[in-house]
């Protein structure tokens, strides 16, 4: 009796120690340089997936009271008038929790590295201390960003367009940052496993030596996830966390700076003929450490290797007429012939203003007619 309750008690042991240790040998021994060298290539292989693909993206942002304190802080040292921020007779930029629906259509061009971004949604202005409608679309060619803030669309704030303002910029490579760069495009991105900013031509060069794998899936996880950093920890680095059953997506990222929280991004995937593409996703921006602004969006239609004319949409030229800042800041407006001249407010566009004398001169030969009539009748009345 005392030798099979020896038995059994050695046996119980042994499937206590040595299984569960042969277990985590096969599961939390993950060699983290494969991992790496794995998620770049699944990376990779996201940004050739198809040829062209367009996302609709609806959703609402919602913005914390106080949350553009430090925009009106830079809008005042910009005038001379000092720090804002604290300034209890401004009061809070916005002076209370607001929410406001936003639309995004962005179409990607992997072959060629082209970008096209449209947003509709609202913009807070200092000028007016409320958030007013903008509309703008931002095109990559390949080569060099342009911004196009539409008249009809911009009726007031920081985005409006008055008659010194220019309705375009040409930024070149210089806004190369601002055509993705708002947190609640980034997750377009990081569908597409560009981890890097700014996503130059789509297409990005990186190393598995330049990934730190922090975490790999440990045993009794429900799915297959590894924690991924990239950066310098005590300056600004980003933290992945990669789904490595499907193609490595990011499922999440946290950027700091520091020890200090900046953005925060949650991301759901759904199957397509691409493979798995972003669905849905919540994105959440910090300043100094607290919660300043959230978005929920959700991809409302995919299309991929759509038919219709990509380089049209992937186009942006502004038209006679139309006033633009170049590269380096001047001011100009486009010439009938497409040539640029120097932009002057008092100078009246192509095609539209200069026919007022032609107007003025019809109006003053009909009002002679006019006159002329009367004239005769009163002349003929006299007579008779």
């Amino acid at each position: 009796m005392y030798n099979g309750c020896n038995w059994f008690v050695k046996c119980v042991w042994f499937c206590w120690l040595v299984v569960p240790a042969q277990v985590l040998a096969a599961t939390a021994g993950i060699d983290e340089e494969e991992v790496a060298r794995r998620v770049v290539a699944d990376w990779k292989a996201r940004q050739k997936c198809a040829r062209v693909i367009c996302y609709e993206v609806s959703g609402r942002i919602m913005v914390r009271r106080g949350a553009k304190n430090v925009l009106a802080a830079a809008a005042s040292e910009q005038r001379g008038g000092g720090d804002v921020a604290g300034d209890e007779a401004q009061g809070d930029h916005p002076p209370e929790d607001t929410s406001f629906s936003s639309k995004r259509r962005y179409v990607l061009d992997f072959v060629n590295g082209r970008i096209r971004r449209e947003c509709q949604q609202k913009h807070w202005s200092v000028e007016l201390r409320k958030f007013v409608p903008t509309r703008d679309i931002r095109v990559y060619d390949g080569t060099s960003v342009t911004i196009y803030h539409p008249k009809e669309d911009n009726p007031g704030g920081l985005y409006s367009v008055p008659e010194n303002t220019p309705e375009y910029s040409l930024g070149g490579n210089r806004l190369l940052f601002t055509l993705l760069g708002e947190v609640h495009d980034v997750p377009i991105t990081l569908g597409h496993g560009l981890v890097k900013s700014p996503p130059v031509g789509l297409r990005q060069e990186i190393n598995p030596t330049e990934l730190d794998v922090y975490r790999t899936p440990a045993p009794g996880e429900g799915r297959r996830e590894a924690v991924i950093r990239l950066g310098k920890p005590a300056v600004y680095f980003h933290e992945f966390r990669v789904d490595l059953e499907r193609q490595s997506a990011v499922r999440g990222l946290r950027s700091f700076r520091g020890r200090e929280l900046v953005q925060e991004i949650e991301i759901e995937y759904q199957q397509t003929g691409a493979g798995w593409l972003p669905s849905a996703w919540r994105s959440a921006v910090y300043v100094f450490g607290q919660l300043a602004e959230v978005g929920e969006f959700k991809v409302e239609r995919i299309q991929i290797n759509p038919d219709w004319d990509v380089d049209k949409e992937l186009t942006l030229k502004p038209p006679p007429g139309a006033t633009l800042r170049d590269e380096q800041g001047k001011h100009f407006r486009v010439a009938a012939d497409g040539s640029r001249i120097p932009y002057d407010p008092t100078v009246p566009p192509p095609g539209g203003i200069p026919w007022i004398p032609f107007v003025i001169a019809g109006l003053g030969l009909l009002l002679a007619g006019i006159l002329t009539v009367l004239a005769r009748r009163v002349t003929r009345k006299k007579a008779s």
